[in-house]
């Protein structure tokens, strides 16, 4: 199994969730709780919202709503990546990080066996820094709640929230048997069923990472990013000093 080190960024191949370069052992709860909602927030904060802001932008409207699969784990770690970033300025520096080791997995594996197309697009994603800037900007807009996104882009956001929450296990069970007794014919029994579907979307999007935690996240991997800019500043400063002499 991998996993990312939440301490110092590394990407782990083992399942004792021990980090081989740092000693860091990873609490699993606490790890799968924020995949999943790092899950949720690359689904709606970036997927969706880059589909339907680009039919906006071509069509002046949202014309086609999709269902639209989900991502490889690799974009859930840049996630948590941009996550990390909520307090400081660090999160595009983290997420470089993080997508440069998702880039030498891939060129390494490219070696041996050819890559299917997801693994191609993912490459040319982690090297594009403009398109990694932007996902952690989408990303940490989702967590503030997609402040300025646009009312048709941010509305077809939210219904595809509530059609998830009836199908992603949420309330499967509870909207099979409502399906089955709804009468469509009845506005306020329809309303009611609608209703309930909205408060488990907007329950799922509370359950998110608190600003304390986020913090933590990267603790080591802040430090190490830290110290390199202040020896590149020490360097070109020294560098300045030589040309004035």
């Amino acid at each position: 199994m991998s996993f990312i080190c939440t301490n110092c960024g590394r990407i782990n191949e083992n399942d004792s969730f021990k980090c081989s370069n740092c000693g860091e052992l990873i609490n699993r709860e606490h790890y799968h709780q924020l995949l999943d909602y790092s899950k949720r927030a690359l689904r709606y904060g970036y997927v969706y919202r880059q589909t339907y802001e680009d039919q906006v932008n071509t069509h002046g409207e949202i014309t086609i709503k999709y269902s639209l699969t989900d991502p490889s784990t690799y974009y859930e770690w840049l996630v948590v990546a941009a996550l990390s970033g909520l307090v400081g300025t660090l999160a595009v520096e983290i997420v470089k990080f993080v997508g440069k080791q998702i880039l030498n997995i891939l060129r390494k594996k490219e070696q041996h066996q050819p890559l299917d197309k997801d693994e191609k697009q993912l490459i040319n994603f982690v090297s594009d820094n403009a398109q990694l800037n932007q996902f952690t900007i989408y990303i940490q807009n989702y967590y503030q709640g997609l402040p300025k996104v646009d009312k048709r882009v941010l509305e077809a956001i939210i219904e595809e929230e509530i059609a998830h929450a009836a199908t992603d296990g949420d309330m499967l069970e509870e909207s099979k048997k409502a399906m089955e007794s709804l009468d469509f014919s009845d506005p306020e029994s329809t309303v009611k069923f609608y209703r309930e579907l909205f408060k488990v979307a907007a329950q799922k999007r509370r359950e998110r990472p608190n600003l304390e935690d986020s913090k933590k996240l990267f603790k080591e991997l802040k430090k190490e990013i830290k110290q390199l800019k202040k020896s590149k500043k020490s360097k070109k400063k020294k560098k300045k000093k030589k040309k004035n002499r």
